[in-house]
């Protein structure tokens, strides 16, 4: 049950740490799941992005992806580079989110809330069949609307998604260009949670998946390698 007293998470050490110029949150899974339990039902605004090794390195080289990565509420680990990396900077995670399978875990929220979503990127065509298989699965959700990422005219999408307030905003269009979107467009839109999920909608719309077991070992892998290449003197 959903806590009414529960205080809105401030940045302090308690739930977030640096590591080196972005700022991650150290929560456990489950607490970040309430937090943003509370902050759906009370619309209380807010961003979340996934920090992997690939986009801690990107951020090193673009100060525009740093800066909208810092303006986010919340900034979740992304695999075992970040873990290596916060082990580099002397700061504890608490566990690895991997993007593509924490996103059910707000849908499961949404669905439970009887709540809206709206789904933004990806080919033509794979944000509308990941939005089948998304009600397919969690049926009480408000599918409001849906949109691929190759737009001409981006005021018509923010109109399309303002006319329907949607309570969670879905954005795959990848590192850094979701992330710029959003932030680009935060003030303006009428979204209470809007998260940043990658490939989320190609995974979401195909009939082929992979195990959660061999994800987490293909992407450890690929992440520790990623952290090398982009710390370590050529």
């Amino acid at each position: 049950m959903l806590d009414f007293n529960h205080e809105v998470w401030n940045f302090d050490e308690k739930n977030f740490r640096k590591i080196g110029d972005i700022k991650l949150v150290t929560a456990k899974k489950q607490d970040i799941l309430e937090e943003l339990h509370f902050r759906l039902v009370t619309q209380l605004k807010t961003r979340i992005f996934f920090l992997n090794a690939h986009c801690y390195n990107a951020a090193r080289k673009n100060p525009g992806y740093l800066r909208n990565l810092n303006a986010a509420e919340f900034i979740l680990n992304d695999g075992i580079g970040i873990e290596l990396g916060a082990r580099a900077f002397s700061n504890s995670r608490k566990e690895s989110l991997n993007g593509i399978n924490f996103t059910p875990d707000v849908l499961k929220i949404l669905n439970q809330e009887k709540m809206s979503l709206y789904l933004l990127g990806g080919n033509p065509g794979v944000a509308e069949k990941a939005g089948v298989k998304i009600m397919s699965e969690f049926p009480d959700i408000i599918l409001s609307g849906s949109c691929n990422g190759f737009f001409t005219d981006p005021i018509e999408v923010l109109k399309d998604i303002n006319q329907v307030k949607p309570d969670l905003l879905l954005v795959g269009m990848g590192v850094p260009a979701q992330e710029s979107w959003i932030s680009h467009y935060f003030d303006e839109l009428d979204v209470t949670l809007i998260m940043a999920v990658g490939a989320y909608f190609d995974v979401a719309s195909s009939d082929k998946t992979r195990s959660p077991v061999l994800n987490n070992k293909i992407q450890r892998v690929a992440e520790k390698v990623k952290w090398k290449l982009g710390t370590e003197k050529i």
